[in-house]
């Protein structure tokens, strides 16, 4: 699909859908935990591909936020005025370089053709040790779902997934990598995960109070749906 055609595409599924699933809920409480653990105070900050714009909302409570999106932004524009929101093509925009103290991306990098210019731009925009928060699909897991699961997630123009390895390589292109995780484990029904995936497991962890472990074990594991990096600009 082209450009056009994935804009209009955008433009329909954010004006149809609301406010932020759990999923993204949860990928957003692991990003704000990770900010709140490089102690940045009053950071400038860039949403990169930032969708229906709450992120971009909730980040502007930390500092000064700018937000880019390649469909029309004008409802988050009325909802987030604090937000400096364009609609525009990441790669044609000039974005100011060395201008932010922080990049945040959710679930944009596997949707772009160009992945290591993706990057490439989220590293010129950063000032000299400035840090990137990164989510996107764990191509392992993703390769592990039916067909009809990937469908009833919700398929989009571009679905480029990245294993955890992958995305590692990409990032020491232009970043030191400070880590490389995965969360919300559970999904995926191939044979390699029936036995991580089972209620009844998970069950038996969680009767004798280690449930919480055996989840944070199969994400460090590399189970998890969604793959969150953080890495800092060279």
């Amino acid at each position: 699909m082209d450009l056009a055609g994935q804009k209009a595409y955008y433009d329909e599924r954010w004006a149809r859908e609301g406010g932020a699933n759990v999923f993204e809920a949860r990928r957003a409480e692991a990003i704000f935990e990770r900010i709140a653990r490089a102690g940045l105070v009053r950071p400038r900050i860039l949403d990169l591909g930032c969708g229906r714009g709450w992120l971009a909302g909730a980040l502007s409570a930390l500092g000064p936020t700018a937000a880019i999106d390649l469909a029309d932004l004008a409802a988050a524009r009325a909802r987030w005025p604090a937000v400096e929101f364009v609609t525009a093509d990441l790669f044609q925009h000039p974005l100011p370089e060395a201008a932010f103290d922080l990049v945040v991306s959710q679930e944009v990098i596997e949707h772009v053709e160009d992945q290591a210019g993706y990057l490439d731009v989220a590293a010129r925009c950063l000032k000299p040790g400035g840090l990137l928060v990164l989510t996107t699909p764990n191509g392992w897991v993703q390769a592990r779902r039916t067909r009809r699961e990937l469908e009833a997630w919700g398929l989009q123009p571009v679905e480029r997934w990245l294993s955890r390895r992958a995305l590692r390589q990409l990032l020491r292109l232009r970043f030191e990598v400070l880590e490389t995780t995965t969360l919300i484990p559970g999904a995926g029904s191939r044979r390699s995960l029936l036995f991580w995936n089972s209620k009844k497991v998970r069950g038996l962890f969680g009767a004798i109070g280690l449930g919480g472990a055996f989840d944070r074990l199969r994400c460090k594991l590399g189970m998890g749906l969604h793959l969150i990096a953080l890495a800092r600009r060279r």
